[in-house]
């Protein structure tokens, strides 16, 4: 840990540095804007009641970081063992990041994957999926999003 004496001089000691044109630049990249996640759910296999499936959830385009990806089946949290990519980054500086489990579906289940982005932001970005019936496309897509970034 620094004392104050020690910041003080270095503080000087980088201001007469700037001063005599030393140092040219000092870039910090600070952000100060959040940007929301788009975030899609989707299927690996084509969807059928009652038979094993892996159910996607995709966070794209987001910044800062600070992110967290939960599952509901029918408006509960999912006990299904989840597992998470490990936050990724593009040439702009925003993050991605993607969570999956194994699923089972049923008539009518509806799943849900909530992202709540970082607190500074105070977002919450919902993605629904219902299972339907195998008569039409099985799962209809919904999205609900609250205050955010």
């Amino acid at each position: 840990m620094q004392t104050p004496n020690r910041r003080l001089r270095d503080v000087r000691v980088l201001s007469e540095l700037v001063s005599k044109k030393v140092v040219c630049k000092i870039y910090v990249f600070v952000r100060t804007k959040c940007i929301r996640p788009s975030v899609n759910v989707y299927t690996e296999f084509p969807e059928q009641q009652g038979k094993v499936n892996v159910l996607y959830c995709y966070a794209t385009g987001f910044y800062p970081g600070d992110i967290e990806v939960n599952f509901y089946l029918n408006g509960q949290k999912s006990t299904v063992k989840a597992k998470t990519s490990d936050l990724m980054y593009g040439e702009d500086w925003t993050f991605r990041v993607y969570k999956y489990m194994n699923i089972t579906p049923q008539y009518e289940d509806k799943y849900t994957c909530e992202v709540r982005h970082s607190k500074k932001c105070y977002g919450v970005s919902n993605r629904n999926m219902t299972f339907c019936n195998e008569t039409r496309h099985a799962f209809h897509v919904e999205d609900t999003r609250t205050n955010g970034c």
